[in-house]
């Protein structure tokens, strides 16, 4: 006999409780309300309007396990409910492939409403140092958010990666004590996950930065939005 799946409530209030399962990949269930889902997504509010009695009896399941397990929808609940989402225990690391994940969740389910309170928690958590810049910038990349990832650049200072595996470059770490925003440094999925747009304007940016980490962020974050500038421009004719 298989167990009875675990049960969550939808965010960490109990009053929010609602009344329409959204099932994560790994069967975990939270009771949302479907208003909450329709308002801050496109692709949910379709299926809910035409799969409504469906969608009453057997829920939303959810079947991608990279990005729909439970700690996904569990910071997008967060953010469609307005807490305050929770920090992974597990550190900064976590919390920022925890984040990456979560964007492509919100970008599968055309979730802009929530997709801009993510990047004001992304610049609140950046000024708390609580998740590492390089991982913003991925973020700001993928979003396409010149601003967003001229902060990543502005907090990179204090940032290098540590000495675990960090010379395997199909690990999770760049190279030991080299900054995390410098790419001759950085792992694969870094290099694979930043736009060639993104990445001409942080090379262009750090051209005269070869000894990094660099003391000089503030001066490479403004080079670096005046490429994406120029860039816009050309682009717009």
């Amino acid at each position: 006999m298989e167990d009875d799946p675990k049960v969550e409530e939808n965010s960490q209030h109990e009053e929010t409780k609602g009344d329409i399962k959204l099932i994560a990949s790994d069967g975990t269930v939270f009771m949302v309300h479907p208003y909450c889902l329709q308002s801050s997504s496109r692709v949910f509010c379709s299926m809910l309007e035409t799969c409504d009695s469906e969608v009453n009896n057997e829920g939303i399941v959810l079947h991608d396990t990279e990005i729909e397990s439970s700690t996904v929808i569990r910071l997008y609940l967060d953010f469609v409910y307005g807490n305050v989402p929770v920090v992974p225990e597990e550190g900064k690391h976590a919390l920022g492939k925890l984040c990456r994940l979560t964007l492509k969740f919100l970008v599968k389910y055309d979730c802009a409403p929530i997709i801009l309170a993510f990047r004001l928690a992304l610049l609140e958590w950046l000024a708390d140092k609580v998740i590492e810049p390089h991982d913003v910038f991925l973020i700001a990349s993928e979003l396409d958010n010149i601003k967003l990832a001229g902060s990543a650049l502005r907090n990179a200072k204090p940032w290098v990666w540590g000495p675990v595996d960090s010379d395997d470059i199909h690990g999770s770490d760049g190279v030991a004590g080299r900054s995390v925003m410098d790419l001759h440094a950085a792992p694969l999925y870094m290099i694979g996950g930043i736009t060639p747009k993104y990445m001409l304007g942080l090379l262009r940016a750090t051209r005269y930065h070869k000894s990094m980490p660099s003391r000089h962020w503030e001066t490479i974050a403004k080079s670096f939005e005046e490429c994406m500038g120029c860039m816009e421009n050309e682009k717009n004719g």
